[in-house]
């Protein structure tokens, strides 16, 4: 068989690259090693964070791109690439967009109001939570 595009793990973020993937006609396979989706997605409870997403905005919790970025530099040390600023202005930037993306292609969210940022009380932090979680 031929794939254009070969998805190693069924995480969140695997599976949101293979919808991708196949939304702008790639012919994709998925592979996991396990007998059950979700990677360390669903091991961890499944919720993603993501700062000012519209879910947020919509149940009126206030947050902008510079507080979320404020508390990511307060929470989070530069140690390489993975952490370094221009990705943590990448992640600000763009998972709002990704949210509402697979949500145009029928993905639902829910808002996980209360689910606070682990140091809230970091500059930035916010209390009532920025997390959003697929619903079954």
């Amino acid at each position: 068989m031929n794939y254009d595009v070969i998805v190693v793990g069924s995480g969140a973020a695997a599976l949101t690259a293979a919808v991708t993937a196949a939304d702008s006609g790639n012919k994709v396979l998925v592979i996991e090693s396990t007998d059950q989706f979700g990677g360390s997605t669903a091991m961890s409870g499944g919720g993603a964070w993501i700062p000012n997403n519209h879910l947020m905005l919509a149940a009126g919790v206030h947050d902008t791109p510079e507080l979320a970025r404020t508390y990511m530099d307060q929470v989070i040390a530069d140690v390489g690439p993975a952490s370094s600023s221009q990705r943590r202005d990448a992640f600000v930037e763009n998972a709002p967009k990704m949210a509402r993306y697979l949500e145009a292609l029928g993905f639902e969210w829910s808002y996980q109001t209360g689910y606070s940022d682990y140091h809230p009380e970091e500059p930035g932090g916010n209390a009532i939570g920025r997390s959003i979680e697929g619903k079954m």
